[in-house]
């Protein structure tokens, strides 16, 4: 019998919120957040997952952070003004409708406002979502540590970079394990 709490289950997406220069120049875990979804984006590109990307009012925030830019095959970010993801028409319609087949991954700042919310509508909505725990930061420890802890009461998966990235690839034999592997060495 197939255990379906496992990624590979799924219809995977991810979902990168917000991560713009002005903001992640305030991130606690600014560096670590930058390292790590440079890496499951990569990943997730070599395994065919779609990835859409936020951003908040870049006119007054600016544009996603270079670093992840440079690694994005596609830059094609929705602009927001709504600080959960789902209450804006343009990602709704990129994301889609709620199915049980489908995972919807979130990542990205900040913890406590813009993915905590859209986290807490995705599972409202009926999604199953996951919070990449390494790839979400906030200006403080406090509001991180909080909100990774309201998004797991919810009903969020919390996962990590390296969880996400094995649990799609099954298996060493892998056509795309070794460039995965030489991603997070």
């Amino acid at each position: 019998m197939e255990n379906k709490l496992l990624l590979r289950n799924y219809e995977v997406m991810l979902l990168v919120i917000d991560v713009q220069e002005k903001l992640m120049a305030q991130m606690f875990n600014r560096e670590s957040i930058i390292a790590n979804l440079r890496i499951l984006i990569q990943g997730l590109q070599l395994l065919d997952v779609p990835i859409v990307l936020t951003e908040q009012y870049p006119k007054g925030i600016g544009k996603t952070e270079p670093a992840i830019r440079e690694v994005m095959k596609e830059y094609n970010p929705i602009e927001k003004m709504t600080f959960s993801v789902m209450d804006n028409e343009s990602a709704v319609d990129r994301i889609g409708s709620p199915d049980k087949s489908r995972y919807i991954l979130t990542a990205g700042v900040e913890s406590h406002v813009c993915v905590l919310q859209t986290t807490l509508s995705l599972l409202e909505k009926g999604f199953n979502c996951g919070v990449v725990v390494d790839c979400t930061g906030s200006r403080s420890e406090q509001n991180y540590k909080y909100a990774i802890e309201r998004m797991r009461q919810a009903g969020a998966t919390l996962l990590t970079t390296e969880m996400v990235l094995f649990e799609l690839l099954q298996t060493a034999t892998h056509p795309v394990f070794k460039q995965i592997l030489h991603l997070i060495k």
